[in-house]
């Protein structure tokens, strides 16, 4: 099978003295250049950097002091590296990292560069969304390639080369070079932060935070994968978005690790609380939600939207939307889409037929009642999407997110029906619990069922007696 992308592309991989190109220095580098998804040709050299290779990174690579000493330096080097870069796209195992140093040591020959750039460790999420890490050893491993050396730079980049060529067998040529393609028009957004403040995102749950000039907070962001979100921030096309203008004034970042995600929930809202950063994003923890709630047989409309606290069981209702206007957006998007009457939906008010008969957009149940009970049918099918669920315990379930039970600190939560009921924090030998304001929402309701539909959930139920003790040692 041949290779779906047939651009020129050329996957880099650099070896360094450190993490920031500004003060470290290239100490080899790899190229491999693929045209008409064939190789033509591959570079390989090792580069004397001025400077000593701490012993880390002689450690890692392999690399040391003394195989330097009579490499050339990088500017020896400069025109072949230009030549197997021109006109192609830039491809690197978590890209910024490669693609600055290589930059750098150009700026710093008064050279200038630039290119599309692509992830090979976004591209692996995209394609293989069920495995948590991404990383070029979890790569290798998953796919059974093979690898002379790990941490050489020619290596490395044959690596991900023979990654693309499985994957490309694995999902079918038309899924990889749809996934592919839509990564490369993802225009990568030139960064001010530092690259070193990239190198040691972890893929685990916490918050982020993003910095302008004068230190001030513009974002405060969270995440179930710190590395995938931040790292997405600098693709797609941000030219006139709000995006594009906040990472334009970032400066610096900051991230802080979770022990899970329903952590990173409320570790957000107290970082806006605290900063109330520029761009701020509507607190996740506020509740507020519209539900829309079937009504009795025979009842027109067929449903009534009510704010969430008016609800007592949740499991009536059948969708949560964040207000009332989005709910009615929400409504009218389902009735032209799946051709529901607009009056049984409540969105339509006066007297007649709806306006969907004139458009089309509705066969005619608000004339024919015989015709309600297949619309309601509809109906509910289209708002599955928004809906709840069952909850799927008999009571009140406590998520645990501590490392294990005997860790000295961390925290747990204490769930039913869907609503967090407290939060427990612990520290040392003891714990505190404190209520939760209780409201759902529907990015609380997603780390929830994420959560309780994980392989091995850290949860456990509680009966009666656990619930009832555990809510008496709230604390306000």
């Amino acid at each position: 099978m041949s290779f779906p992308y047939t651009k020129p592309m050329v996957i880099v991989d650099v070896e360094t003295t450190g993490g920031s190109p500004g003060a470290n220095r290239l100490i080899e580098v790899g190229i491999i250049r693929i045209e008409n998804g064939r190789e033509v040709s591959r570079f390989q050299s090792l580069i004397n950097p001025g400077q000593s290779v701490p012993i880390f990174v002689q450690g890692l690579t392999g690399i040391s002091d003394q195989d330097l000493v009579s490499a050339p330096p990088f500017e020896a080097v400069a025109d072949q590296v230009e030549e197997q870069l021109r006109d192609a796209l830039f491809i690197g195992h978590n890209v910024r990292f490669d693609y600055d140093f290589i930059r750098y040591e150009l700026r710093r020959l008064s050279r200038r560069y630039q290119a599309s750039t692509l992830c090979s460790a976004r591209l692996s999420r995209a394609l293989y969304p069920e495995y948590k890490r991404h990383n070029l050893s979890e790569i290798i491993g998953r796919h059974g390639l093979s690898v002379s050396s790990r941490h050489r730079a020619l290596d490395d980049a044959q690596a991900v080369w023979d990654f693309f060529q499985k994957s490309a067998q694995d999902v079918g040529a038309v899924r990889f070079r749809d996934v592919f393609e839509k990564l490369v028009a993802g225009r990568p957004v030139e960064s001010r932060i530092p690259a070193e403040r990239f190198m040691n995102v972890p893929e685990a749950p916490g918050c982020y935070l993003f910095r302008g000039e004068k230190k001030e907070v513009l974002y405060v962001g969270k995440s179930g994968n710190l590395r995938e979100r931040i790292l997405g921030h600098f693709y797609g096309d941000f030219e006139s978005t709000k995006d594009g203008i906040l990472l334009q004034q970032a400066c610096d970042m900051e991230w802080f690790k979770s022990p899970g995600e329903l952590s990173a929930l409320f570790l957000e809202a107290e970082l806006n609380e605290k900063f109330q950063p520029v761009f701020a994003k509507k607190p996740k923890l506020q509740g507020g939600m519209v539900c829309a709630v079937k009504q009795p047989d025979g009842v027109f409309p067929w449903i009534q939207l009510l704010p969430e606290s008016e609800v007592l069981n949740k499991e009536d209702a059948l969708g949560f939307f964040r207000g009332f206007r989005e709910a009615k957006q929400a409504l009218l998007s389902i009735a032209e889409k799946n051709r529901i009457c607009r009056k049984g939906l409540g969105i339509e008010r006066g007297s007649g037929v709806c306006a969907g008969i004139g458009l089309g957009q509705c066969d005619g149940a608000c004339k024919d009642a015989a015709k309600a009970a297949e619309h309601i049918k509809k109906l509910v099918r289209a708002l599955q999407r928004f809906g709840a669920a069952t909850w799927p315990f008999e009571g009140a379930i406590i998520i645990d997110e501590r490392e294990n039970e005997t860790s000295e600190g961390g925290e747990a939560y204490i769930v039913k029906n869907w609503l967090l009921m407290a939060r427990i924090r612990y520290q040392g030998d003891s714990r505190s619990v404190f209520k939760v304001r209780q409201g759902l929402d529907r990015d609380q309701f997603k780390v929830l069922k994420k959560i309780i539909q994980a392989d091995a959930p850290p949860l456990r139920s509680l009966n009666d007696a656990e619930y009832e003790n555990l809510m008496k040692e709230v604390a306000f």
